[in-house]
């Protein structure tokens, strides 16, 4: 018997999102990935539009959802240069996903990264807030000193509660009353 399979009425260009650190040092590996919603398995194709070398060395990756370049990311010839990164998903109907971009800066030199966590989160007026992170040092041979931390507000509206426990604070963990 002869079964034949048609393409869907209604066939829906995948939808991804994209994830990586914003920055990388001369030492330390890089991973990055991308998520997508389809109901067929999906194929990621990684390109960088602005670097040759580093746009080779994607364009001949598995077509995988992540992406983990060895430590001192030597794909990436240029410090101190912004990479722009774009993935997109194609599933076995041939649909293409939007092309989803993601900036990675090389630094010339190690420095320490501060990670929110949570990376984002929902809180209503009148609730206490904790808003805590972590330093993330370099893969570089380099001495891991103490850390000052200082914080300020960058965007919304300021009040004096926020002014009072920006000043107060010393530490990778702020308090909000």
């Amino acid at each position: 018997a002869i079964v034949k399979v048609a393409i869907p009425s209604v066939v829906y260009a995948p939808v991804i999102s994209v994830v990586g650190p914003p920055v990388v040092d001369p030492c330390s590996p890089l991973y990055f990935y991308a998520t997508g919603t389809s109901p067929r398995d999906l194929k990621y194709k990684w390109t960088c539009s602005n670097d040759n070398t580093l746009d080779r060395a994607l364009r001949n990756l598995p077509l995988s959802p992540s992406v983990s370049l060895q430590a001192g990311t030597p794909e990436m010839t240029t410090s101190d240069k912004t990479y722009i990164i774009s993935v997109t998903a194609i599933d076995f109907f041939g649909m293409s996903s939007e092309p989803k971009t993601l900036l990675i800066r090389k630094q010339s030199s190690p420095a320490p990264t501060f990670v929110f966590s949570p990376s984002s989160m929902l809180i209503f007026r009148n609730q206490e807030l904790v808003v805590s992170g972590e330093a993330q040092f370099s893969e570089c041979p380099i001495p891991r000193d103490a850390l000052i931390y200082s914080w300020r507000q960058t965007s919304g509206p300021s009040r004096d509660v926020i002014r009072t426990a920006l000043s107060a604070a010393a530490s990778p963990q702020i308090y909000f009353p």
